[in-house]
């Protein structure tokens, strides 16, 4: 064998062996992250399974519940890996969906989540189904992790907002009431400062960290979320009940429907929407 082939070899060698090394170690750091790996690729193509998107997966029991709040029932769905002795917790919290906890996506994050051995809960959080940011969401967030910590018999658990929702969950970590229950907040998307972010979604205006304002176009979706949750500002009291159907029917992607209750509206109404609608579907 030529020298320069024979160094080729031993080379390829070399890395499988310490590939393989590396992979019979189980509290290396690559094993983490192949973990994370294999997350990342269920994530991504949950229908065509590998050998790496495979790696570290249980079987996930699914079940749907009610949790006993002081408020009422609160309606989720926990993820429960199979075969793993005292698994930690996440709650994920949905975004701003009318599907809420029956959205696809989530469902599949959940479901790809609790495959690496960790247990999810997810909580119906009505208002951010109905496309409303609420201070009583604070609560929902706060007593679904209460009630997960307390089922896996934690110090604490963790929690994972997703847009408008990982705001609410910065808050609900620092309740008093769950402060105890919530050991880390994952904000994705989230807002620092729901004031600034409205007055950006309504008037294309950010103010910077150094006092400057910047022109940026906002998305209509998020214009139309915080109009849907503060009618009473934007549409006389006669025209919010169609104005809320008109929006929630934008919200839905049912474009047709929707402009057939803007006809409910009054031509001042209707002036109003014409500011933040979309007009290009």
């Amino acid at each position: 064998m030529k020298p320069q082939r024979r160094k080729r070899w031993l080379l390829k060698i070399s890395l499988c062996a310490l590939v393989l090394l590396v992979g019979a170690l189980p509290f290396t750091p690559a094993h983490d992250y192949q973990r994370a790996a294999s997350l990342l690729l269920r994530m991504n193509d949950p229908g065509h399974p590998t050998r790496l998107s495979e790696f570290g997966v249980y079987p996930v029991n699914e079940t749907i519940l009610k949790i006993e709040t002081p408020s009422g029932s609160l309606r989720a769905r926990l993820y429960t890996p199979q075969g793993v002795a005292q698994p930690s917790g996440i709650v994920l919290v949905h975004g701003i969906h009318h599907l809420g906890i029956e959205e696809p996506r989530l469902i599949s994050f959940s479901h790809a989540f609790a495959q690496s051995g960790v247990t999810v809960l997810t909580p119906e959080v009505s208002e951010l189904a109905d496309y409303r940011v609420d201070p009583q969401s604070i609560q929902a967030i706060g007593e679904a992790a209460h009630f997960l910590r307390q089922k896996l018999n934690r110090d604490s658990v963790g929690v994972m907002g997703l847009s408008f929702a990982g705001g609410l969950a910065l808050l609900a970590a620092g309740d008093p009431r769950y402060s105890h229950d919530i050991g880390f907040v994952v904000a994705v998307g989230a807002h620092h400062d729901l004031a600034r972010v409205s007055r950006f979604l309504i008037t294309d205006q950010i103010e910077l960290p150094d006092g400057s304002v910047k022109s940026l176009a906002a998305h209509q979706y998020g214009a139309l979320v915080l109009v849907y949750s503060h009618l009473e500002d934007f549409f006389a009291p006669a025209d919010q009940p169609a104005a809320r159907d008109a929006l929630k029917l934008w919200l839905w992607e049912s474009f047709d429907a929707a402009r057939a209750q803007e006809g409910r509206l009054t031509p001042a109404a209707k002036s109003s929407c014409s500011r933040f609608l979309p007009r290009d579907i």
